[in-house]
């Protein structure tokens, strides 16, 4: 197997950078950069060269005459005009100099595509040309690109061979260097983004889990915001994430002060535990987790009830996992359900038959039959369905029998209502005092009392410390003396009501009242005629009040 990769190697070793020439131009993608502005362009993109030490420029006049033999850069003559001039340093590495673009200022006047590197547009240039280059092989899903970074996924040996002699070909097509230092062949497992990624597993890498194990308990939000980045990216790894960093992700929030609470710190260090015991995602054939999804719940969200809560825990689960869940579907017909095959209405509830989808001129016919005919005497909607489905079958049957319910003539003047009362109830804003809002009523046909033989009684109620107040009165005591008596028993040690809750009694609605209470800054709030739960307060208290007095002056008791 090794000699095998070794001659695969060698067949394109002119596609690997050497020391006598590391680089070459690729052929055939050759990119404008666009600005955002007309000439003449400003002096900030003219600025001299940066001054540099006798090492930096020899190694610069290397660089550059490697890059005028491979025809990346020409020779300007003397009295050529330069409208943009790039500044270059020279950084060395291992003895090893390396030269660097300065495009801040070519950066700032360019038309933004994406991944902003070096120049503003490059890394987005230089991908689309690998998509280029690659289209077959991308598309058949083993090869994944990411910028300069090239990964074959096989499933043998030799098909790994035939794909990996299949893009250095591509490669030699277009003049490409590849870093042979930079390239490991034939490993079953290699590191990409912080993983260690194998044929059927996913690990993270051990030095960068302990490296966040030795960071103390974080002091401010940055410092807490910057250690949750670390957990949060490898969050399909640990079990109830978004349970776990609940309490500290809340200082997220700008308004929120960082305090570390005993709370904060268990699930500081409940989190970095888990990262230490981190689970291996894997796709072998065994039981066990594929991976771990978790995330909080929208204020809305938590006032669904279980079943909605279910539905969406499902939804957003596949949502999350449709690429894991990709050609797994599968279709079942379950028994008892109708089910549409081109153009014909499979029943499989009480029989076996097939029926074809009937002619849109029967259709109220059918309909007339199922309901309206005296052998089915105008039954309820469900029992139309029911009929209709024995029999017929079209593509809106169901919708146009509701409504043919819903619209028969006789069944709407026929049919005795036991639907509810029409009309949305006002809530009764609750009072913030004592004797803010009161509720008042009569209570008459009373026995006679005392020598001025009172037969009535004025009640009032408060409805913030439900205490009573029973004033004896006269069946016909007018508003006058209603007003009076309310002023002189009640108003004076109480106070003003802001509102009063009563029926719509004469004395109540009348000018005199409304005027006084208007004058006073007392609202009237009358209930609906035959509503009398919107004084249900009062009602109570007066069935009470009625029962204490017939237990003392019913006869026979």
């Amino acid at each position: 197997m090794r000699h095998e990769l070794i001659d695969v190697l060698y067949t394109f070793n002119n596609e690997f950078a050497s020391d006598n020439k590391p680089l070459d131009a690729i052929k055939g993608h050759e990119v404008d950069i666009t600005l955002n502005m007309d000439r003449p362009y400003p002096p900030v993109l003219r600025r001299p060269a940066y001054p540099a030490s006798p090492r930096a420029r020899e190694a610069l006049e290397k660089h550059i005459q490697e890059l005028i033999q491979v025809g990346v850069l020409e020779k300007v003559g003397h009295n050529e005009e330069v409208e943009v001039k790039t500044h270059v340093i020279i950084s060395f590495h291992n003895d090893k100099s390396r030269m660097v673009g300065d495009f801040r200022a070519l950066n700032t006047y360019t038309l933004p595509d994406r991944m902003p590197f070096g120049s503003k547009n490059a890394p987005s240039h230089y991908q689309r040309m690998m998509n280029t280059i690659f289209p077959t092989e991308l598309s058949e899903g083993w090869l994944i690109i990411y910028i300069d970074d090239i990964i074959i996924c096989p499933d043998s040996w030799s098909l790994h061979l035939k794909r990996l002699s299949r893009v250095l070909h591509k490669v030699a097509e277009v003049n490409m260097k590849i870093s042979l230092k930079k390239c490991d062949f034939g490993f079953e497992e290699l590191k990409a983004l912080g993983h260690i990624v194998s044929g059927l597993s996913l690990v993270i890498e051990k030095n960068k889990v302990a490296e966040v194990l030795l960071k103390p308990i974080p002091q401010n939000k940055k410092e807490m915001m910057s250690f949750l980045g670390f957990p949060s990216y490898y969050r399909q790894h640990l079990k109830n994430f978004a349970i776990l960093a609940k309490s500290p992700y809340r200082v997220s929030d700008q308004q929120t002060v960082l305090e570390m609470t005993q709370e904060r710190i268990k699930d500081f260090e409940t989190i970095r535990a888990a990262l230490h015991q981190v689970q291996i995602i894997d796709d072998k054939p065994t039981e066990g987790p594929a991976c771990y999804i978790s995330r909080q719940i929208k204020p809305t969200e938590a006032r669904y009830g279980a079943s909605q809560m279910k539905c969406l825990c499902f939804v957003w689960a596949l949502t999350c996992l449709v690429n894991a869940l990709d050609e797994v579907w599968k279709n079942s017909y379950s028994e008892g359900r109708v089910h549409l095959f081109d153009g014909i209405i499979d029943h499989r509830t009480k029989h076996s038959c097939v029926m074809k989808l009937c002619s849109t001129l029967l259709i109220n016919t059918i309909l007339h039959e199922c309901h309206d005919s005296i052998y089915s005497g105008h039954l309820s909607e469900d029992r139309t369905l029911e009929q209709v489905e024995n029999c017929a079958c079209w593509p809106s049957w169901r919708t146009e029998t509701i409504q043919y319910c819903h619209t028969c003539h006789r069944c709407q003047k026929a049919n005795r209502s036991t639907c509810k009362k029409f009309g949305l109830m006002i809530h009764i804003q609750e009072p913030q005092s004592p004797w803010e809002v009161v509720h008042m009523d009569w209570v008459t046909a009373l026995p006679p009392s005392s020598d001025r033989s009172y037969k009535a009684c004025l009640v009032i109620l408060d409805r913030y410390s439900k205490t009573p107040i029973f004033l004896q009165c006269h069946k016909d005591d007018t508003a006058m003396d209603t007003a009076l008596l309310l002023w002189s028993r009640v108003i004076s040690h109480r106070g003003l009501f802001k509102n009063i809750i009563s029926d719509r009694d004469p004395k109540l609605t009348s000018a005199l009242w409304t005027n006084l209470h208007r004058l006073c800054g007392t609202k009237l709030s009358f209930s609906t005629a035959y509503h009398p739960q919107t004084d249900g307060l009062g009602e109570r208290m007066i069935q009470t009040l009625e029962e204490m007095i017939r237990r003392f002056c019913a006869y026979g008791l």
